[in-house]
């Protein structure tokens, strides 16, 4: 830029205006972009040292290394840290920073590196991916050092327990394989894959657990990766028993013994009997109480129940009871029980000197104790002094003991021979005390020893041989005999029992013909027997004592069955053919005693019923024969005359000698019950006198008893009738001896044996003997519940018992082998199908019709921890809004148990759930209410997967999953990334320059993570998407720096979420300057004046130029244009500062000389 300066002389010169002239430069500067986009992908394992390479992308992407360098190639990420590093120089990746896959992906797999190479001008973006491989550089790691289980020891094989799981950060095969637990005695592993992926265990019950046995198991859990070589991780588990009421209490002792002083106060304590039970807790505690102790003991004694203390409750008297024996019971709170003897030995308090204090007695003793065994501890005291206070102890010479000091004031009773119980079961020991006092004094102390009983002797019966006599054609059941042993044996060593040992008789068993009574010895038919079949046989009766070992001794029995006239004589001559009559013929001439003929008959009976006589019955003329009474012959009495019939009829009858004759009348048989007036048997006598003297009365003699009060004869017919109640259970068999008397007072006798026949008049009755209830549900079968006396009043099938149950009920019914039936658990209880088991045992005879008795019990169930938790689903979903607040509910998990009580109290907790989710969730253990407990975030974790554990108080458990689905809200607004910012860019920077590269992109998902970027209107840029989530600022119009030298460009994210989010990002655009303006001057010329005979250098003038550009764009220098002024250079006359434009005078003007002169001056930037 010049500028045209006018100078003028002060003397009247006038002005010559000089033009001026510019001089304009323009320099335009034009930036095109263009974008090509590749994508390469790389393998690397990871943990692979820093510098090495990765590959080489100048040779993948088809580039050269010059245009890395021109294009400013760099690396864009969106990770915070940067892994991968490009070599401009070499156009190689390596990696710049240490590579972990399991920090940088977990469980992610593939895990992959994403990122972009940036070129510019023109601009390209290349796509890299580098996968980033598993090495197997971690081992299994469980999250707790241990895991603790208490699980009750009534749990069933099959229970499932979850277990924590492993957590390998490796992944593929060289994560988590396979599960080992040892040992496995009692424990097994059950692995499963779940929805998730991963691989939970369980640990299953094999076989069932025992606390007594051993309180606590420790397991060792491991885990195997599958590398190699191959890692793992252990975990101690730790097994804690819970107990279950499996064990009844036990006593320290079967038998306390306790001797006592007599006059013992209230409160004094006899002894304090202790129970243990290898139970535990509530299990084990245990409380104490009398059973089966008489009421006089019960009164005088007393039992704290739960220390076991007894006391004295009453007053003690040596002379009233010298001993007691308490039953004590322990029960636990399960209702299984032990029980013990107490048997307290009180000693007598003698208040005359001197005193016998019996320290010790061991009563009763057994028969078989040797000599010395100690008997009783003596201490014999004197409340005097001196010699009348020292004593001498003596007892009878005539008994089996002796009595010596043992040391001072003590004396012992002891055997002084063997013992035999048999001839003396007691022994009254009296000691005598005589002090050496004159006159002495002296005191009796009687010890009863009772000698208990061994079992050293067999039973023996009352006769070496039995014989019984039974009437033929008896009744079955009827009494044949009854056999007794004696054993010289006490107690169940002397109880005996009797069999019958089964021999032949006949070629079959005895036991066809008869049966013995175990308890009473009586023996009983079987069957009607039948002289003329059997006579006689024998049989052997064993008969046992109770002993361990039992002893036994034999007696043989001989049956001898008796004849009953049951049997007519048969005629065996002469033969008669159905009704004909026998003819015979008889001359006229026959003279007296003519044998007509012989009747012969016989009777298959034997003795008197076989003795036979023949009677004439009937005769056609009785004068003319006669018959034989022995023999049976019929002969003429007379002689035959012609008035004489031509036919004679007789009729012989042949008897029988047997009373009656043909009839079994001798032995009748009667059912009880008989009604009154019921005809027994009709009893007849005969009498050969005629008139009065053959007229008979019949009566009961005076030896018939009791029998006269039961039954009625008529005197004139000889009939019997029943008179009175007839109970077989009361008397089995009446004899009635009866007299058959003439009106000459002649008399014969007779017996009736009545034989009572049973009738099934009673019903069984069931009594219970002892009864455990209630019983636990895992009582184990044939376990005995009840034990029953069954007793029927009437005999043989009548009085036969069988006792039924239900057959749809867990018991059965069974024999103690000896005389009590047993309620017996039959099968596993079950108390959540059937807490009470209402039972009706029916006890049924063998009579007919049958009778039954019945009795009721009521059998409760006490709960056992057989069920484990269930819950009410497998698998709870749930959506959830993230950001919840704390304590915002997310569902309440619900298990149900069917046991009761304590058991049935559940617990519930997360189980095999991650670390992380720990810290977001909780759960309350009782109500099962999972809440949120920390800050949820969508854009961290999308689901959570929780399992959930519900325990019982037993250990058993149950186990669900909570699959929790965050549900995005928009709660993360846009971020804008800075790629690249050419920051200034010139004024003369074509339209569509891009200025910056930006990445955009928020954490939501679906339309809240959908972002529009926009910048405002007024601005001479705008803004347009160049590929997924990258974005351009270009210039949308030509600059002017002059005009607009800074731009404030606000970069506006706004998502799409309701309420929408947006970010505003400002990048601050300086607009560098182009030389495109020239200086210009203030003025478009200058005049200056300069008064002659100036001094040289003297200023004239001082000219000034502004240029809008800016920096050296806008820095001025000035200079004086070489134009001539008067023909010389115009220098010679002026100079100009080049910086400051100021005009100096170079020369001294001459007014005269020179009166003006006219310069150029020129601006000119740089």
């Amino acid at each position: 830029m010049s500028v045209l300066c006018y100078f003028y002389a002060q003397r009247g010169a006038s002005l010559t205006r000089i033009p001026s002239w510019l001089m304009q430069h323009l320099v335009l500067c034009a930036f095109v972009m263009a974008v090509a986009r590749g994508q390469v992908r790389y393998s690397i394992p990871e943990e692979m040292t820093k510098g090495s390479l990765v590959g080489n992308i100048v040779q993948d992407l088809g580039l050269d290394v010059k245009r890395l360098k021109s294009g400013r190639a760099r690396i864009f990420t969106e990770d915070s840290r940067e892994y991968i590093g490009l070599n401009v120089d070499k156009g190689t990746l390596v990696v710049k920073e240490r590579i972990d896959r399991e920090e940088l992906c977990a469980q992610v797999s593939p895990c992959s590196l994403h990122f972009q190479i940036i070129l510019e001008n023109p601009m390209e973006l290349h796509r890299i991916d580098v996968e980033i491989l598993d090495i197997n550089d971690n081992a299994p790691v469980f999250t707790r050092r241990e895991i603790q289980f208490q699980i009750s020891e009534s749990a069933t094989p099959g229970a499932k327990f979850s277990l924590d799981n492993a957590h390998d950060s490796d992944v593929g095969f060289n994560t988590l394989q396979k599960y080992t637990l040892y040992p496995p005695d009692h424990f097994s592993l059950k692995e499963q894959m779940g929805n998730d992926g991963l691989k939970y265990v369980e640990m299953v019950l094999q076989k069932t657990l025992d606390r007594e046995n051993q309180e606590e198991h420790k397991l060792i859990l491991t885990a195997f990766d599958g590398g190699s070589p191959q890692k793992s991780g252990t975990i101690k588990i730790s097994v804690l028993v819970i107990d279950a009421n499996d064990n009844a209490p036990v006593f320290s002792l079967p038998v306390y013994r306790v001797s006592l002083l007599e006059n013992s106060p209230k409160g004094t304590g006899v002894v304090s009997v202790t129970a243990t039970d290898k139970d535990k807790g509530t299990n084990a505690e245990l409380r104490y109480s009398f059973s089966q102790t008489s009421g006089k003991a019960l009164d005088l004694f007393n039992i704290d129940s739960e220390s076991g203390d007894i006391t004295v409750n009453g007053d003690l008297d040596f002379e009233r009871t010298k001993h007691f024996q308490l039953h004590v019971e322990a029960t636990d709170k399960g209702g299984l029980t032990d029980s013990s003897k107490v048997i307290i030995e009180l000693i007598d308090v003698n208040d005359n000197a001197p005193i016998i204090s019996l320290i010790s007695f061991s009563n009763p003793i057994p028969e078989d104790a040797a000599p010395e065994t100690v008997i009783a501890m003596l201490n014999v005291k004197d409340m005097d002094s001196g010699r009348n206070g020292q004593v001498k102890c003596s007892i009878a010479p005539n008994l089996p003991f002796k009595i010596q000091s043992s040391a001072l004031n003590f004396y012992s009773v002891t055997t002084d021979q063997l013992l035999d119980r048999e001839k003396m079961s007691e022994y009254n020991i009296t000691i005598t005390a005589i002090d050496e006092g004159s006159p002495s004094f002296s005191t009796n102390k009687t010890l009863t020893l009772k000698i208990s009983d061994v079992n050293d002797n067999a039973p023996m019966f009352q006769r070496q041989s039995y014989t019984a006599y039974v009437m033929e054609n008896n009744l079955p059941g009827v009494s044949v005999l009854s056999v007794t042993a004696h054993d010289k044996d006490a107690g169940n060593n002397a109880r005996i029992s009797y069999f019958l040992e089964d021999i032949l008789v006949n070629g079959v068993s005895a036991s066809t013909f008869i049966s013995v009574n175990a308890e009473s010895g009586e023996i009983l038919a079987v069957r009607s027997f039948d002289y003329e079949q059997t006579k006689e046989f024998n049989i052997r009766v064993k008969a046992q004592d109770g002993g361990n070992p039992p002893l036994s001794s034999n007696v043989s029995v001989k049956i001898t069955i008796q004849d009953q006239n049951d049997n007519a004589p048969q005629v065996l001559y002469p033969v008669q053919s159905g009704a004909s009559v026998v003819a015979e013929i008889v001359p006229r001439s026959a003279d007296v005693g003519y044998l007509v003929t012989k009747v012969v008959a016989v009777d298959v009976d034997s003795g008197q019923n076989a003795w036979l006589s023949y009677k004439l019955q009937k005769a056609t003329d009785r004068a003319l024969f006669e018959v034989g009474l022995q023999n049976g012959e019929i002969r003429t009495v007379r002689q035959v005359t012609d008035k004489d019939a031509v036919k004679q009829r007789l009729t012989v009858v042949v008897e029988d000698n047997g009373k009656p004759s043909h009839l079994p009348v001798y032995r009748v048989s009667l059912f009880e019950n008989s009604p009154i007036g019921a005809v027994v048997i009709k009893v007849s006598a005969t009498d050969n006198d005629q008139g009065a003297n053959g007229e008979i009365a019949y009566s009961f003699s005076r030896s018939s008893g009791k029998a006269l009060d039961l039954f009625h004869i008529d005197t004139n017919t000889g009939e019997i009738t029943v008179g009175g109640d007839l109970d077989y259970e009361k008397a089995k068999q009446f004899e009635l001896n009866i007299d058959a008397t003439d009106k000459g007072g002649l008399t014969d006798s007779s017996k009736v044996v009545i034989d009572i026949i049973d009738v099934n008049d009673n019903p069984p009755v069931i009594s219970v003997i002892s009864f455990s209830n209630p019983i636990p549900e895992d009582a184990a079968p044939e376990t005995v519940i009840a034990m029953l006396n069954v007793k029927d009043l009437d005999s043989g099938r009548n009085g036969q018992v069988k006792c039924s149950i239900a057959p749809d009920v867990p018991f059965k019914m069974g024999n103690d082998g000896l005389k009590y039936v047993e309620m017996i658990l039959q099968k596993t209880l079950d108390r959540e199908n059937q807490e009470e088991h209402k039972l009706i045992l029916t006890a049924f005879d063998g009579g007919s019709p049958q009778k039954s008795g019945t009795i009721k019990i009521s059998v409760l169930v006490i709960d056992a921890n057989d069920n484990a938790p269930v819950f009410s689903l497998p698998v709870y979903r749930v959506s959830l809004l993230e950001n919840s607040p704390k304590g915002t509910g997310v569902v309440s998990v619900t298990a149900t148990d069917k046991d009761k009580g304590t058991n049935a109290e559940r617990r519930y907790s997360f189980s095999q759930t991650s670390g992380k989710a720990l810290e977001l969730f909780d759960i309350d253990s009782e109500s099962g209410d999972i809440t949120v407990n920390g800050d949820l975030d969508f854009e961290r974790s999308k689901h959570f997967q929780l399992n959930v554990e519900a325990a019982d108080t037993g250990g058993l458990t149950d186990s669900s999953k909570v699959i929790i689905e965050l549900i995005d809200i928009n709660d993360n607004a846009p971020m804008i990334s800075l790629i690249s910012f050419s920051n200034p860019i010139p004024e003369d920077a074509a339209p569509e320059t891009v200025i910056a590269m930006l990445n955009v992109k928020d954490m939501d998902s679906g339309r809240n993570g959908q972002v529009k970027c926009s910048i405002a209107l007024n601005l001479p840029f705008k803004i347009q998407s160049s590929a997924s989530n990258f974005y351009s600022v270009t210039t949308d119009q030509l600059l002017d720096r002059e005009k607009m030298p800074e731009y404030n460009i606000t970069i506006t994210a706004i998502d799409e979420g309701s309420p929408s989010f947006s970010t505003n990002k400002t990048l601050t655009l300086k607009i560098s300057d182009v030389n495109d303006n020239a200086p210009m001057f203030q003025r478009q010329s200058y005049t200056a004046y300069v008064m002659e005979n100036n001094l040289p250098g003297v200023s004239v003038l001082s000219v000034k130029a502004h240029d809008k550009d800016d920096g050296n764009n806008a820095r001025i220098s000035y200079f004086l244009e070489d134009i001539l002024v008067n023909g010389v250079s115009a220098s010679t006359f002026i100079s100009v500062n080049a910086e400051s434009g100021e005009i100096l005078a170079v020369r001294s003007f001459d007014y005269e000389q020179t009166k003006e002169l006219n310069i150029r001056v020129k601006a000119q930037n740089h």
